[in-house]
């Protein structure tokens, strides 16, 4: 059966923070909801709702989530061709988990590479985003296919934690020369990191 479409309501009344972090920040944080972790195999059966979710090792995956204000609908995707032929049930799929109501919703897409089954995932859900209205942060194509990224949302703090190698060990550098993380240095470790970086005017972006 065909998922309702989710409403294209973009009146936001809530605030949610992206923090760029360290792997060790991360480990901490999912101590508290370490079941809600989407491992492999990366496919459409893994995506989940919870109010607290977390995945790890995105690499030349399509890696997100969908924030509701309560819960957030976290999906990993891995670039195989049979996830590429199965993308419309994939999207079906995500439609189903967000449901049909007038909750406003707010979006993370990270992840990605420029080889074609990448950007075919990547560009599909960026489509997603924009036909249902959905106001998202985009972080796309890392740099270094092997950047190990990690995302985190935590409901208790409206907050995402994003974290990779290179972000991890300039975090770590900073941490030890005790020197305060400038906004510079965040766009600086993101511009590093991605291709394309997209930040929702409606997303507040820290370290």
């Amino acid at each position: 059966m065909k998922a309702s479409p989710v409403s294209q309501n973009t009146q936001i009344n809530f605030e949610a923070g992206i923090k760029l972090t360290t792997f060790k920040r991360i480990k901490n944080a999912s101590k508290r909801f370490a079941k809600n972790l989407i491992d492999e195999p990366f496919s459409e059966k893994q995506i989940i709702k919870r109010p607290s979710a977390y995945t790890l090792g995105v690499c030349d995956c399509v890696s997100g989530g969908i924030w509701d204000g309560k819960k957030v609908t976290l999906f990993h995707i891995i670039p195989t061709q049979e996830n590429v032929d199965n993308l419309p049930q994939i999207l079906n799929t995500l439609l189903e988990k967000l449901g049909n109501s007038d909750k406003k919703l707010r979006g993370l897409l990270l992840g990605g590479a420029t080889h074609q089954r990448s950007r075919l995932l990547f560009e599909a859900f960026e489509s997603f985003m924009q036909s249902k209205k959905i106001p998202c942060t985009t972080l796309k194509q890392h740099k270094n296919r092997y950047a190990n990224a990690q995302i985190l949302f935590n409901s208790k703090k409206d907050e995402w934690l994003i974290s990779n190698f290179r972000i991890n060990q300039h975090i770590n550098f900073l941490k030890q020369q005790h020197r305060k993380i400038t906004k510079a240095q965040i766009m600086e470790m993101l511009n590093y990191s991605y291709n394309k970086i997209d930040i929702s005017p409606l997303d507040n972006l820290y370290a």
